[in-house]
């Protein structure tokens, strides 16, 4: 049986976050046809669900370090280095040590979720790498940019975007494969990554609605910084949600998911609202919900959010870039809303209307189902592992493979 690496982050098999949900589908597919060892950055001293049996080989690594850097360095760095800002000013001896006692080169290929984490644990130059893009950043960055700010950054932010987009489409080209969460995400890269979406697990049937009272809900990794999740949460706590809560008093805020202090600290200034944090039972916890939010105003990837409240049942308002990459129609299986009056409008609709959320919950169920369902991609999934793992192996020289700072300059 062929065997491989995987280099990730988080406990993958805990679920909840969209970025442990796509690692946890990606190592079920991979342990059906492969002997894993497992390494992860971010891994807890204590888990708080049981481990899988594929997931009996778990290293934890350790994080990169930050170097301290002058503001007359990292200003003379953006101009003459030519590595971007985002991996940029790390001490990477100790995860890099970790995976390489582990010797990556005897294993038939190396999985790795993110191009930064690749970087990190140093094998962005293995010649029978698996990469996951996940989400490309310089184009979430410059989506950051233009709804945060309303402009494309000054011009040390431009060069370090180009910079990015250099760095990540050398990082593709020298993969074995490569893969992304949907078809606008691979448009950046001159050698096409494959497309896997992310899906989530789906239950048999639409699982009924049992919202004793109003109430909305937020699912997200809100611990990062100027994520795009916590830009959301501002955005709605903010602008959208005390016209909700005027329009709607006996309505509830919960917000579900890894909570960091800032976000904790704008939870707690909003009336009825609530920083829930991790659950247990996601799926009941949006059979109990009104409705799902995702007001995301930028980013890259297809939010899991959302496909876990169309596999519940729990009708959905969004902003078009929140729900990108999946194919819905605005008012049969989700409702769309580009401007906090429109949010309001309908959030409002659903919290009053309970036929049009049974209606929207349904339509929204049977899209997951047919299109999204973990169960069903599988196999294609499986089959698309096991062809690269019987050609990870394939000789390619050296030269061609390892991210150098002359590479990368070819890029672009």
């Amino acid at each position: 049986m062929r065997s491989v690496l995987f280099i990730g982050t988080g406990v993958p098999w805990a679920g909840g976050a969209g970025y442990l949900v796509r690692q946890n589908m990606f190592l079920r597919a991979l342990s059906e046809i492969a002997l894993l060892e497992i390494a992860l950055f971010d891994f807890p001293d204590r888990e708080r669900v049981a481990r899988p049996a594929f997931a009996r080989q778990v290293t934890p690594l350790p994080p990169p370090g930050r170097r301290s850097v002058s503001t007359l360095g990292a200003f003379i760095s953006d101009f003459f280095t030519f590595r971007p800002r985002m991996v940029r000013g790390y001490q990477m001896a100790g995860p890099r040590g970790v995976v390489r006692r582990l010797q990556p080169e005897r294993f038939d290929a190396v999985f790795c979720f993110r191009i930064d984490f690749a970087h990190f644990a140093g094998v962005l130059g293995e010649r029978h790498l698996l990469l996951d893009v996940d989400d490309p950043e310089h184009t979430r960055w410059r989506r950051q940019l233009q709804a945060t700010l309303g402009t494309r950054g000054d011009f040390r932010t431009r060069y370090d975007l180009r910079k990015l987009a250099r760095f990540e489409k050398a990082a593709v080209r020298r993969a074995k494969a490569a893969f992304v969460c949907q078809s606008l995400d691979r448009e950046t890269f001159s050698q096409t990554p494959l497309v896997v979406p992310n899906c989530v697990q789906v239950p048999p049937t639409c699982p009924p609605r049992r919202a004793s009272r109003p109430r909305i809900v937020f699912i997200g990794d809100f611990s990062v910084r100027r994520s795009p999740n916590v830009d959301a949460l501002e955005w709605f706590v903010g602008q959208i949600w005390p016209a909700i809560s005027q329009a709607v008093p006996e309505c509830e805020l919960h917000v579900i998911g890894r909570i960091g202090e800032s976000a904790a600290r704008q939870i707690a200034a909003a009336p009825k609202a609530l920083a829930v944090g991790y659950v247990e039972d996601l799926g009941a916890a949006l059979c109990a919900a009104s409705l799902s939010v995702a007001p995301i105003r930028f980013g890259t990837g297809t939010r899991i959010k959302i496909l876990d409240s169309f596999a519940h049942g729990c009708p959905v308002v969004s902003t078009p870039i929140g729900c990108e990459g999946i194919p819905v129609t605005d008012g049969k299986d989700i409702l769309l809303a580009r401007t906090p009056a429109e949010f309001v409008e309908a959030c409002v609709a659903l919290l009053r209307d309970e036929g049009l959320g049974e209606r929207l919950g349904t339509a929204g169920y049977e899209l997951v189902s047919a299109r999204f369902d973990e169960a069903k991609q599988r196999r294609r999934l499986t089959e698309t592992l096991a062809g690269l793992l019987g050609a990870a192996r394939a000789q390619v020289p050296a030269a061609d493979v390892s991210l150098t700072s002359n590479a990368l300059r070819e890029e672009g």
